[in-house]
């Protein structure tokens, strides 16, 4: 879990100020680097992990199709990596921040009991 949320922090970073030089239709940039640091150090130190998680994915998914859709032929695998990205960002939204994070630490950790399958009549 800590290396999947590391990876993605430094990877909404990376990839917000990749996008952010790129173009320069952005009309706040500082807006839009501020919003990604602080999704990054929300993901990296693992505070409330599945809702910075989905809106990472949300923005993820949000940059991807923006940048598939000009359906030029030198940009159509621009919007890939964000979507690859999205797709990790899901995947930590449903799966949790993990034990090592500020959200195990505040909340508490969470255990999961599967009870045992009752027994049929006859075996009483």
């Amino acid at each position: 879990m800590i290396l999947l949320r590391i990876a993605l922090a430094f990877s909404v970073v990376y990839e917000s100020f990749t996008y952010l030089t790129r173009t320069s239709t952005v009309s706040n940039p500082m807006l839009w680097e501020s919003v990604a640091l602080l999704l990054a150090l929300a993901l990296f130190f693992g505070f409330l992990t599945p809702i910075v998680a989905a809106a990472t994915a949300v923005s993820y998914v949000a940059l991807g199709l923006s940048q598939l859709l000009p359906w030029d032929a030198h940009q159509l695998g621009e919007g890939l990596p964000s979507l690859e990205l999205a797709t990790f960002a899901i995947a930590l939204a449903l799966l949790g921040p993990g034990a090592y994070s500020l959200d195990a630490r505040f909340f508490g950790r969470r255990e999961i009991i599967i009870p045992s399958a009752r027994r049929g009549r006859s075996e009483n």
